[in-house]
């Protein structure tokens, strides 16, 4: 009898936690989407000037060996949410493999600093946490991180970061800046 009154208490406790984590959810997907548009333009704004390699033209991040390269890893800070985080450190620790002695990482959230850190410590140049953590994310803040991010001698940047597509879908985006 003590088993069952305890199952049926942590079913109640798990049954709130789901409650909690669905309403946050659903807070984080309308503020999303909310912002959605602004992003889409600045993404076409972005692709006008810096369009993406056809098929069967070179791609700028597989010539990392030209000059100094600069890898922005974009991570979350806090979360169970592997395999958002572990793609965007697997294509970093990709082109790091490919090209170790020019290539640098910016890192932007505590997962891809815990990741990499233990092997390409040295390639470390920077590394941002707490990003809009639990708050709206300011245009003050984000421009510190672009100065920051400007500021670092590369030939070739590369941002890396996923585009949310649904809550059990995303795409892992590359895009390169010369």
């Amino acid at each position: 009898r003590l088993r069952l009154v305890a199952i049926k208490n942590i079913k109640k406790i798990t049954s709130t936690m789901k409650m909690i984590a669905a309403a946050k959810l659903n807070k984080a997907q309308a503020v999303l989407f909310k912002t959605r548009p602004y992003s889409e333009s600045s993404q076409r704004f972005i692709q006008e000037f810096f369009p993406s390699p056809q098929e069967g033209e070179p791609n700028p991040a597989e010539e990392a060996s030209a000059g100094k390269h600069l890898i922005v890893a974009v991570t979350s800070d806090r979360g169970l949410c592997g395999g958002v985080n572990s793609s965007i450190i697997k294509a970093s620790a990709a082109v790091l493999r490919n090209h170790p002695e020019n290539t640098q990482l910016f890192l932007v959230g505590e997962k891809s600093k815990a990741a990499l850190q233990r092997e390409y410590a040295n390639a470390i140049v920077y590394a941002v946490s707490e990003v809009g953590a639990n708050k709206k994310t300011s245009f003050t803040e984000v421009a510190q991180v672009a100065e920051l991010i400007a500021r670092q001698p590369a030939d070739n940047v590369t941002v890396l970061y996923n585009h949310f597509n649904s809550v059990l879908s995303f795409t892992t985006t590359r895009k390169v800046f010369p």
